[in-house]
């Protein structure tokens, strides 16, 4: 009630386990039986009526390459309705990138992840006006989507310039492997990334998945406020102290 009375858009994502696409009969039965219990938690606080009521979802990736998208949307009627209709589905930076799961748009709302897509398409950031966003909004059927960020680990990129997108190709030429860029920093570091997902708040709410989550949601809401407002430059991101 108090997320409802003061906007607060609500969601769940379970671990890598509950997916829908799997061979293994006692995987998927627990997938299956984790998504429904997600759904009933979430139903017990409210929104358990209708279509992603207040912008609430539950959001999971497909599961196994093999059986695959297929295989998901087999299954999704498999479990309750109240989980069919909170349900979201996610690309991945391996094996279901942005084309493959947006084969499921008809059935599921799609969350796109720009990171996830930025390591499954080698270093490609999308635009708001790329057709496939259209695709992404559709498939929300009238409520507000939802999109993932983050940006490769601190750590594994030392030194780099934070006014400067981090260029894939050239990174992966000087030794870096996609895993290590996979992995989510603490912050949001990266002003030139963020100034590229302040475009796409032109049509979707943002889940920053950084590691320090509520520093790195700051540090990118100082920057980029400013920035849609038109009322002021930039403002470096949060650090840690």
């Amino acid at each position: 009630a108090a997320a409802r009375a003061g906007g607060v858009r609500l969601s769940m994502h379970p671990g890598p386990f509950c997916i829908l696409a799997s061979r293994n009969p006692a995987a998927l039965a627990n997938g299956i039986a984790e998504l429904d219990y997600h759904a009933e938690v979430m139903a017990m606080m409210g929104y358990g009526g209708g279509w992603h009521p207040h912008g609430a979802h539950i959001n999971i990736h497909v599961g196994a390459r093999d059986p695959g998208v297929e295989a998901y949307r087999e299954n999704l009627d498999k479990v309750s309705q109240v989980a069919r209709d909170l349900v979201t589905v996610e690309n991945d930076e391996s094996a279901f990138g942005l084309d493959e799961v947006l084969r499921l748009a008809d059935r599921v709302p799609v969350v796109l992840d720009l990171h996830h897509h930025w390591i499954h398409s080698r270093g490609g950031y999308l635009e708001p006006d790329d057709p496939r966003i259209a695709r992404v909004i559709e498939s929300w059927r009238g409520v507000r989507p939802v999109g993932h960020v983050s940006v490769s680990r601190e750590d594994v990129l030392p030194g780099h310039d934070p006014d400067a997108l981090p260029d894939f190709a050239a990174l992966t030429e000087a030794g870096l492997k996609g895993r290590d860029l996979a992995a989510h920093s603490d912050l949001m570091w990266n002003r030139a990334l963020n100034d590229h997902i302040a475009r796409h708040l032109a049509w979707c709410d943002i889940e920053v998945e950084a590691k320090h989550k509520n520093l790195a949601s700051t540090g990118l809401a100082l920057q980029v406020g400013p920035i849609l407002l038109g009322t002021a430059p930039a403002v470096p991101a949060l650090a840690a102290e």
